[in-house]
C-alpha cells in the first residue's frame, strides 16, 4: 500500500513549485520591459563581434567595456543568425530564471533532503523575488551566471567521505570555465570549490580532484584571457581598471550596498526568526535525530560568503539594486530553509518549527512582493522607459550624424547602441584613456580629452530640468565647468526625461544650428517635443 502521507506531501510540494513558477512568470510578464541600459554595451560589443571588429566598444579603439565577454559572443552568433540582441539576451534571461527555480527546488530535494513543503517554500521565496525577476529580463549576463552557479554547487556538494565522480568534477570545472567567462569575479566561487574538494587525510586524491575541476575550466578560461591580454595590453576588463577594485572607498560603498541588498530581502526579519528557532532548538531537550547534511549548509555557506565579498571589495553594483547579490540569491534561501529543517529534523517541537516556517515563508513573500511593487515596477523607474528618449535620440542622432562624427554621454548603453554612434564615455567604462586615471569611478574624467576629440554632441545628465542645470555627478560638473567648454560648444536642447533626469544637450558652435534644426524636425522625436527645451 502506498503512504499517503508521502503522496499527499509530494503533492503538496509539486503545487507549492507550480506556484512559485507562477509567481515568477507573473513578475517576468510585468517586468517584460525593463532593459538595463548596460544591456546595450553588451549588444554594442556583440554587434561589432559580428561585424568584424572584436569584442571593443568603439571600431578601432582598444578599450572592452564589458566583463561579460560569453554573453557577448552569444549574442554575436545570434547577430550572425539575424536574431535580435534584445530578443536573445532577455530569453536566454528568463528562460535562465526558469532553470536555476528548478534547480533550486530540486538542489533542496536531492542535496539537501528537504521535505516537499520546505522545498516547495524555498522555491518560493526565490520566485517572489523583485531582484531576482528583474534581472532575469534585464538584459544582462546575471540570471544565466546564477544558473551555472547553482549548477556547479549541485555537483559538487556530496557528502564527507563520498567520492564525486570524476566525470562529475570536471563537468564541475566546465561550468566554472563558463562562468569565469560569463563574470571573471567566478574566481570566488572557484576558490570556494577547491576548498570544498580538498580533504586534509587524503592529499593524493585531493590533488587528483583539482586536476580533474582545474584543467576543463583553464582549457576555456586561458584562451580568452591570453588573447585579451595580448590584444588589449591589460589582463583584465576595462572597468575594473575604471573602477579601481579593492580600494578604502569601495569597500565602504561596498558594504553600504550589501547591508542595502539585505534589508530588502528582509534580512532583519531572517535574523529574527533564526533566533526564535535557536530558542525552540535550546528549550527542546527531546531530540528526534541527527542531522545528515551539515556539510551542504556548509557549502551554501561559503558561497554565499564568498559573493558578499566580492560586493564588498568591488563596490557592489553601481547601477542598484542586488545585481551582485542574485548570483547566490537560491543559495541565501537554500541556507536559510536549511537551518529550518536542520532543527526541525533535530528537535520535537515540529509542530512549532512548521508553523514557524509557514510565517518565514509568508514574510519574505510579503517583503519581496512590497520591493517589487516599490522600487520595480514603479512608473518613473528609468529602466522601464530607455525606448522614450534614450532610443529614439540615439535614432535621430544616428541618422544626423556622418560616420565619423561621435558623441559624448556616460549613459553609455541604449542611446549611442541604437544610432550606432561613436561615443566617447566620459566615465571612462568603455574608454581606455579615462579608465586608466587615477582616482575614483564616477569621479575621474578628463574634459581636455573629451572636447579635444572634437565630439559633434555632449549630452551631460542634471536632476533639474530646463533652465537650472544641476549635475547628476562630478563627471558631468567637471566637463560643464571646464573653461573651453563654454567656448567650443552651444546648449540646443533639454530633455525631461523623469523625475530627476534632464538630458541637456550641447553642440559645438560650427554644427549646433543645424543639428538643433534637424533634431527638431525628426519624426522619432515628435512626440517628445512637450518634454524638450530650447
Amino acid at each position: 500500500m502506498p503512504d499517503k502521507g508521502k503522496i499527499s506531501g509530494r503533492l503538496t510540494g509539486l503545487i507549492v513549485l507550480f506556484a512559485a513558477f507562477a509567481i515568477l512568470i507573473y513578475l517576468q510578464y510585468r517586468l517584460r520591459y525593463f532593459t538595463w541600459d548596460d544591456s546595450y554595451i553588451t549588444f554594442r560589443h556583440a554587434l561589432n563581434m559580428a561585424r568584424g571588429f572584436g569584442p571593443v566598444y568603439n571600431p578601432g579603439e582598444l578599450a572592452d567595456g564589458i566583463t561579460n565577454y560569453l554573453l557577448a559572443l552569444i549574442l554575436a552568433g545570434g547577430i550572425k543568425c539575424g536574431i535580435d540582441p534584445l530578443h536573445a539576451a532577455k530569453w536566454l534571461g528568463i528562460i535562465s530564471a526558469w532553470g536555476t527555480l528548478f534547480l533550486t527546488w530540486h538542489f533542496a530535494r536531492i542535496r539537501m533532503q528537504l521535505s516537499p513543503l520546505f522545498a516547495g517554500i524555498t522555491a518560493i521565496c526565490l520566485a517572489s523575488s523583485g531582484m531576482f525577476s528583474v534581472e532575469s529580463v534585464g538584459g544582462l549576463e546575471t540570471s544565466f551566471f546564477t544558473l551555472l552557479v547553482l549548477f556547479i554547487l549541485l555537483i559538487i556538494s556530496f557528502a564527507p567521505g563520498e567520492e564525486i565522480p570524476p566525470a562529475g568534477i570536471g563537468l564541475a570545472g566546465f561550468l566554472s570555465g563558463l562562468a569565469m567567462l560569463t563574470r571573471p569575479d567566478a574566481a570566488f566561487f572557484v576558490f570556494v570549490v577547491l576548498v570544498l574538494l580538498f580533504d586534509k587525510k587524503d592529499l593524493k586524491g585531493s590533488l587528483k580532484r583539482f586536476a580533474f575541476y582545474l584543467v576543463p575550466m583553464l582549457v576555456i578560461f586561458l584562451p580568452y584571457f591570453i588573447r585579451h591580454w595580448m590584444i588589449f595590453g591589460y589582463p583584465f576588463p576595462n572597468s575594473y581598471y575604471a573602477k579601481k577594485m579593492m580600494t578604502s572607498d569601495l569597500l565602504v560603498r561596498g558594504s553600504n550596498r550589501l547591508t542595502s541588498n539585505l534589508l530588502d530581502i528582509g534580512a532583519i526579519w531572517i535574523v529574527v526568526f533564526i533566533a526564535i528557532l535557536g530558542m525552540i532548538r535550546a528549550s527542546s531537550r527531546e531530540k528526534r535525530e541527527k542531522y545528515q547534511n551539515k556539510h551542504v549548509i556548509f557549502a551554501l555557506a561559503a558561497f554565499v560568503v564568498a559573493r558578499w565579498l566580492f560586493i564588498l571589495l568591488s563596490g557592489g553594483p553601481w547601477m542598484g539594486w542586488g545585481r551582485f547579490l542574485v548570483p547566490v540569491l537560491p543559495e541565501f534561501y537554500l541556507l536559510v530553509v536549511g537551518i529550518f529543517h536542520m532543527v526541525w529534523r533535530e528537535t520535537a517541537r515540529t509542530v512549532w518549527i512548521r508553523a514557524l516556517v509557514l510565517l518565514f515563508a509568508a514574510c519574505i513573500v510579503f517583503i519581496n512582493w512590497n520591493h517589487a511593487g516599490k522600487h520595480l515596477l514603479h512608473e518613473d523607474n528609468p529602466s522601464l522607459h530607455l525606448d522614450r528618449i534614450h532610443i529614439p535620440l540615439g535614432i535621430a542622432l544616428g541618422d544626423i550624424l556622418g560616420p565619423n562624427e561621435s558623441i559624448s554621454f556616460d549613459d553609455a548603453g541604449a542611446l549611442p547602441y541604437s544610432g550606432d554612434i561613436i561615443n566617447i564615455d566620459p566615465a571612462g567604462l568603455c574608454d581606455r584613456h579615462i579608465a586608466h586615471l587615477p582616482g575614483e569611478f564616477n569621479i575621474k574624467t578628463d574634459p581636455e580629452y573629451i572636447i579635444n576629440r572634437r565630439p559633434t554632441v555632449i549630452i551631460l545628465n542634471s536632476i533639474y530640468p530646463y533652465p537650472e542645470f544641476n549635475p547628476q555627478s562630478p563627471i558631468d560638473k567637471a566637463i560643464m565647468t571646464y573653461p573651453s567648454f563654454s567656448e567650443e560648444y552651444d546648449f540646443i536642447l533639454a530633455f525631461e526625461a523623469w523625475s530627476q533626469y534632464n538630458l541637456w544637450l550641447f553642440a559645438r558652435k560650427d554644427v549646433a544650428a543645424d543639428v538643433k534644426a534637424s533634431l527638431m524636425g525628426h519624426p522619432k522625436l515628435v512626440h517628445l517635443f512637450g518634454v524638450a527645451r530650447d
